[in-house]
């Protein structure tokens, strides 16, 4: 290692999540309101949550739109991108219609993961959307109701629950 760091081609999200795992994988990685999660607890959350991306249809290099708060969910979402070999689109949450349109219209994301709170936000926008497919909910999923005539509207929980951890994922690319 110079200077503290690994080699360049391993300075990867797996690459320090297998450093970690290796040295403390049941120290504390991450805590917010809700509560803390282990470094273990937080790379299988976000398997899982890559898997459920991928039931869902996206693929490797794909774009995923991400209207979230700080959480300790946005953190296994934007990590599950990551090992997943997906394209995290970040859209700043004071973004409302013309401004959200044209990211999400501009970036391709079909999939969107979203604090409940923002589902009228999305729901302002909803009919000029071109390639959005599946809003993911994180909270409460009745408040993207009126999004369900348009997209696929799945609980954020849903994707971690049913997604299964494929081995490839957490293998670094060759």
């Amino acid at each position: 290692m110079r200077c503290g760091l690994p080699p360049v081609a391993e300075r990867t999200l797996i690459g320090a999540y297998e450093r970690v795992l290796a040295r403390t994988p049941d120290a504390q990685a991450q805590a917010d309101e809700t509560g803390s999660v282990t470094f273990a607890g937080s790379f299988e959350r976000s398997l899982r949550l890559a898997a459920g991306f991928a039931a869902h249809g996206v693929g490797l290099r794909r774009p995923t739109a991400l209207l979230l708060d700080n959480s300790l969910d946005a953190v296994h979402v934007w990590s599950a991108l990551g090992l997943g070999g997906m394209v995290e689109v970040p859209v700043n949450t004071a973004y409302k219609e013309r401004f959200l349109l044209h990211v999400l219209n501009d970036s391709g994301a079909e999939l969107i993961v979203i604090e409940d709170g923002y589902a009228s936000r999305l729901a302002a926008v909803a009919g000029q959307l071109t390639a959005l497919r599946t809003v993911a909910v994180r909270g409460d999923v009745e408040q993207a109701a009126a999004l369900r005539d348009r997209f696929r509207v799945v609980p954020l929980a849903d994707l971690a629950e049913h997604g299964r951890p494929d081995p490839c994922l957490a293998t670094p690319a060759s």
